[in-house]
């Protein structure tokens, strides 16, 4: 049985994946123009963190998950045939290209199954991190969504606005640290609440977003 944090896990291996595979291709070291000595142990500092999410414990730093918890989750995803193993007699490692993310079920599986198992919640107001149709990925395609904010509650926003309850309690966190997570969960939001045009507009945005190379 899948959990809602399951979606978040899965989420952020398709954008590390997409990430990992421009790094093999373009190296950061490739880059054409040279670079002062100081920006070459930033660059260094930047791709070490990097690779340090592929780790259970980085991952779930990134996240705001537990080790446990990311472990499972990555168990219970291989179980569902959402994320494959490739060649590696069952052991979960994310530190080479084993693995990928059943991109296409997982898409399906949000367009089909998220909106009944995660019914939009709207409670109170609150200061945090803009999402649904008020998230930078819908903000100039639907116009119609009133004129209050939708926000999920977080120290790091500064925007007030009516409190959607996301899907994972983390999600507002792992998004703060990663553009990809928050633009998919922001468009993921805003096809739970849109109606049918808005529905259209954000699930095919996501679509490309998940499914895109």
């Amino acid at each position: 049985m899948l959990k809602s944090q399951d979606f978040l896990v899965l989420i952020k291996l398709i954008g590390l994946h997409r990430e990992l595979l421009k790094r093999i291709h373009y190296p950061p070291n490739s880059r054409i123009g040279s670079f002062e000595e100081d920006d070459k142990y930033q660059e260094d500092d930047v791709d070490l963190r990097f690779y340090e999410m592929f780790s259970v414990r980085g991952l779930g730093a990134s996240l705001g998950i537990s080790k446990t918890e990311v472990s499972a989750s990555l168990r219970r995803c291989s179980e569902s045939n959402l994320l494959f193993l490739i060649n590696n007699h069952g052991v979960i490692s994310l530190a080479n290209l084993n693995w990928k993310v059943n991109k296409k079920a997982i898409f399906n599986l949000i367009k089909h199954a998220v909106p009944y198992l995660y019914p939009p919640k709207l409670l109170g107001f609150d200061i945090g991190i803009p999402t649904g149709f008020s998230g930078p990925a819908l903000s100039e395609e639907v116009t119609s969504a009133g004129n209050s904010k939708i926000i999920w509650p977080s120290e790091y926003g500064e925007v007030y606005g009516q409190v959607l309850e996301p899907i994972y309690k983390t999600i507002a966190f792992a998004s703060y640290q990663d553009e990809f997570v928050y633009n998919c969960f922001s468009l993921i939001d805003a096809y739970r609440l849109g109606k049918a045009r808005e529905k259209d507009i954000a699930i095919n945005l996501l679509e490309k977003k998940i499914l895109g190379d």
